[in-house]
């Protein structure tokens, strides 16, 4: 409502000017997210999955494992993450 755009409307400038969607662009900064949160060993995975808006680790397991391929705790011990 404050840009004055519907959300179609607006969906289709974002994308003319990023050259993905809003969706897509936001899911890429929540899996930025959850690397840098994944580096400190000390953080755990409840407190990550707060942090970045999940109900709960198994949800922000799910995600991840969808959008990385592997769990949170896979991608911790992963020596290729280095």
């Amino acid at each position: 409502r404050s840009a004055h755009l519907s959300a179609r409307q607006l969906c289709r400038r974002f994308r003319r000017s990023t050259g993905r969607t809003p969706h897509a662009y936001i899911t890429e900064r929540r899996i930025n997210r959850a690397r840098a949160l994944l580096f400190d060993d000390r953080l755990p995975g409840a407190e990550i999955a707060r942090a970045l808006g999940f109900g709960s680790h198994a949800a922000f397991s799910r995600w991840f494992r969808q959008h990385e391929g592997q769990t949170p705790g896979e991608f911790r011990i992963d020596p290729a993450r280095f």
